[in-house]
């Protein structure tokens, strides 16, 4: 599932210059510019992706409800953002970004989910307890 919304891109800036959309405005490099400096210097595309597994490292993560994840791009980088678990990662490519949010999801998993409490700060076990809220059973072997 997939829920996206656009920000800042260059749509709301020609808007945001009061120019009509579907029309030819582009009668000046100036107007061009203008339009790309309100854009310039924020995500050129932010949403929410919505997922209820997460597949990486040989494993299956089956969520107990579904989590949304922050996705932004940026100056040609993509990212993920998940608060509640204080993850980001990044990628050239949404792709690239996905996965490299799905291997630190499994990397807290298992330095932190996995972990004796005995071995884990205060810090450290709020968020075991918030990993283990959120997968059902545990990480499952992919096949």
């Amino acid at each position: 599932m997939q829920n996206c919304s656009a920000e800042n891109t260059l749509e709301s800036g020609i808007q945001a210059l009061g120019m009509p959309l579907g029309q030819t405005w582009w009668t000046s490099q100036s107007a061009f510019d203008d339009i790309k400096s309100l854009c310039s210097d924020r995500p050129l595309a932010t949403g929410l992706i919505c997922v209820s597994v997460l597949e990486c490292s040989g494993r299956r993560f089956r969520l107990t409800k579904p989590i949304c994840i922050q996705e932004s791009y940026e100056q040609g980088i993509w990212s993920r953002r998940f608060d509640l678990l204080g993850i980001l990662a990044y990628g050239q490519s949404k792709e690239e970004a996905m996965e490299a949010f799905c291997e630190e999801f499994a990397c807290c998993w298992e330095q932190i989910a996995c972990e004796q409490d005995d071995n884990l700060t205060v810090d450290a076990q709020d968020l075991k307890r918030r990993l283990r809220d959120l997968v059902k059973g545990g990480a499952e072997l992919l096949e």
